[in-house]
């Protein structure tokens, strides 16, 4: 997939961007956050949670506890953070492979457990803009390839005239 570049000038736009994705989310997909502390991974991550059906009031990071699970979205859903592990094994007694297969994983600092992360994850990464509340998002993964249309119209499958994806 070619990557898809994005700015987003307020949390508002960060959120609305996670809202659009929602809907194109399926069992099994991972999403990789990645960005220096305050990006906006978080704000990212309980969008996408809230647009796929929570409506948990309160949403705790998953810096202390690991992992997160949200049972109320349309599919099982497990926020993780990475930012305290120190490699690799640390991963192992979250045992995500289930969240991988079945679930929607959103995994923060990806980089400190890279092996612990699926190849096919969408990689998200946000990067701070000009202003406070600017982002630089950039959205790369081969397992969107064919969802990603809908954010930028170079990657669309052709239609026919009769109106069929080819």
């Amino acid at each position: 997939m070619t990557p898809v570049h994005l700015t987003v000038r307020s949390p508002d736009e960060t959120e609305a961007l996670a809202t659009r994705l929602a809907p194109y989310v399926l069992a099994g997909d991972v999403f990789a956050l990645s960005g220096p502390l305050g990006a906006g991974k978080s704000l990212f991550a309980r969008a996408l949670l809230r647009a796929m059906g929570s409506r948990q009031a309160h949403m705790p990071s998953p810096t202390f506890t690991l992992l997160q699970a949200y049972d109320d979205t349309r599919l099982p859903a497990a926020h993780v953070d990475f930012y305290r592990l120190e490699g690799d094994a640390q991963a192992d007694p979250l045992d995500l492979a289930p969240w991988f297969k079945h679930g929607v994983t959103l995994i923060e600092w990806p980089e400190k457990a890279p092996r612990a992360v699926p190849a096919t994850a969408l990689t998200v990464t946000i990067a701070p803009g000009a202003t406070d509340d600017e982002r630089h998002i950039t959205l790369e993964g081969a397992s969107w390839q064919g969802r990603m249309g809908f954010l930028d119209p170079s990657q669309r499958r052709p239609v026919t005239e009769k109106g069929r994806a080819e």
